[in-house]
């Protein structure tokens, strides 16, 4: 009997992309309730979901380079600039909210940061899976 073949990179890429929104889900209960808890729970899946891109992109490439022999075609280029800046992303919004934990409380430009940061890797990982179903779907 032979083991079932595993998908890591999906599973790390399924895993990421939705912890970030939900990452982002979070903090706009946070704003509607003003639990600090559920900024909290943002700030954990905004972790885990960075970490969770870093295994996806690292997943990613060693599929590139056995299922597609490392091709250098524009939409690896794509994929792999939307997994880094993913990746980058989430380790800078992590950094600014563990340095800043109550950057959320008050407006100034750090809080402007933090959101674009967000926002930005949210955009990073739902390109990088619009690729990824180009791929897989070939349309």
């Amino acid at each position: 009997m032979t083991m079932p073949k595993m998908h890591i990179h999906p599973i790390a890429t399924h895993f990421s992309n939705g912890l970030i929104p939900t990452s982002l889900f979070f903090l706009g209960l946070y704003f509607v309730f003003r639990e600090d808890c559920l900024e909290t729970m943002a700030f954990y899946l905004l972790a885990a979901g960075t970490a969770g891109s870093c295994v996806a992109l690292l997943t990613g490439m060693v599929d590139h380079k056995m299922k597609f022999k490392g091709a250098w075609v524009p939409i690896f280029k794509k994929k792999i600039g939307a997994a880094l800046g993913a990746v980058l992303g989430g380790g800078a919004a992590c950094g600014v909210r563990y340095f800043h934990p109550g950057l959320i409380e008050e407006l100034t430009w750090l809080t402007c940061v933090y959101f674009a940061l967000l926002l930005f890797v949210l955009g990073c990982v739902t390109a990088a899976g619009h690729w990824g179903g180009k791929l897989v779907f070939k349309k």
